[in-house]
């Protein structure tokens, strides 16, 4: 499975990368993402925070995850329909695992 993260916390998605990536997925990490991205290209499933989702808008895959930090506020309005999940970090490892596998679709 191939995933890509656009994160703009850097310890956020180092954490992210490293819990995913021990459990043998691909994750391609962008701090900086546009809609032209080219690694959003043959991506199964898209991992990313609120500011870098308003950016790309609708490019790159269809099946979304949004990362939020715990005790963040989510407009709720604005993630409708758009996301399957919130994943909301840090979270224990075995968590995040499963709810990226279920976003995947597998």
């Amino acid at each position: 499975m191939r995933i890509v993260l656009a994160c703009r916390d850097t310890e956020h998605a180092d954490w992210l990368a490293h819990i995913l990536g021990d459990a043998g997925m691909s994750v391609v990490v962008l701090l900086e993402v546009d809609a032209s991205s080219p690694e959003l290209r043959g991506a199964e499933l898209l991992i990313v925070d609120s500011e870098s989702a308003a950016t790309i808008g609708d490019a790159g895959p269809a099946r979304r995850v949004l990362l939020a930090a715990r005790g963040a506020t989510i407009d709720l309005t604005a993630v409708q329909g758009r996301f399957s999940d919130i994943l909301v970090v840090p979270a224990p490892s075995d968590e995040v695992v499963a709810r990226v596998q279920h976003a995947a679709g597998r």
